[in-house]
């Protein structure tokens, strides 16, 4: 058992980051600060914070891939989240709490709320909204905005360096993290990988092709994109997909 509890606050302005560690030291908290949503990705796995403030508009990855992100990996899935933003519509409002954050708070706000809002979600979980969020969504940025896709419109997914894309029937969106978090996330969705470079929505499947051996899968999306099953993967894929064993 810690003997302070520890808070990761993600703003990407100082003033505000300054504010709010102020008022939780006082209140005996251990705040960590990171400015940018890679380094609160980072602290979040590096510290395992026990609240999480988080602002929606920063630099780098947003507050909404971020917490996406947290909620995919099993070290922060539960952790409970504030989110602190000046977006006061409605929207951004409903889709925080569709994606488990605990608390929404508008800036400007009172510093003097913090504490009592963190020591109110210590010792409790992300509810179990999380579990079906995991399953049925997943936060996407398409070059100029997040949005929150339908698990089901979702074709596959394809591995582009540090970060993944997801292509949909006609459109292509981006992900940060790893093709395997993705897939921790969607796994109960029934996407399932096919090469380590490619995670495929298995009702979106079209036609399993068969050549000397090797199997390509033709997917749903405008293009009918063909993407190859891996050798080390095809037990796992047969299995999925009920493919049979085909005798030589």
């Amino acid at each position: 058992m810690r003997d302070r509890p520890v808070v990761l606050i993600a703003d990407d302005d100082p003033s505000i980051a300054h504010v709010v560690k102020v008022n939780l030291q006082l209140d005996g908290m251990r705040v960590v600060a990171a400015s940018s949503g890679g380094e609160a990705l980072r602290l979040a796995k590096s510290e395992r914070p026990d609240v999480i403030i988080l602002d929606i508009m920063m630099p780098d990855i947003d507050g909404w891939m971020v917490l996406s992100e947290l909620r995919g990996l099993p070290e922060t899935a539960d952790v409970p989240v504030i989110v602190l933003t000046a977006k006061t519509q409605e929207e951004a409002r409903v889709l925080a709490f569709k994606m488990s954050a605990q608390q929404y708070l508008t800036k400007p706000f009172n510093p003097l709320e913090l504490a009592p809002r963190v020591r109110a979600l210590l010792g409790t979980k992300a509810g179990p909204v999380i579990t079906e969020s995991k399953r049925t969504t997943v936060a996407a940025n398409d070059g100029k905005r997040t949005v929150l896709l339908a698990a089901d419109d979702v074709i596959f997914a394809e591995r582009n360096g540090p970060t993944t894309q997801l292509h949909t029937f006609d459109q292509v969106y981006t992900v940060p993290g790893t093709l395997g978090s993705l897939q921790r996330q969607l796994a109960a969705a029934g996407f399932h990988r096919a090469h380590r470079s490619y995670l495929i929505n298995l009702s979106k499947i079209d036609e399993i092709r068969r050549n000397t051996g090797a199997y390509t899968v033709v997917v749903a999306d405008k293009e009918r994109t063909e993407i190859p099953v891996a050798r080390r993967q095809l037990p796992a894929f047969r299995r999925a997909t009920g493919l049979k064993r085909e005798s030589s």
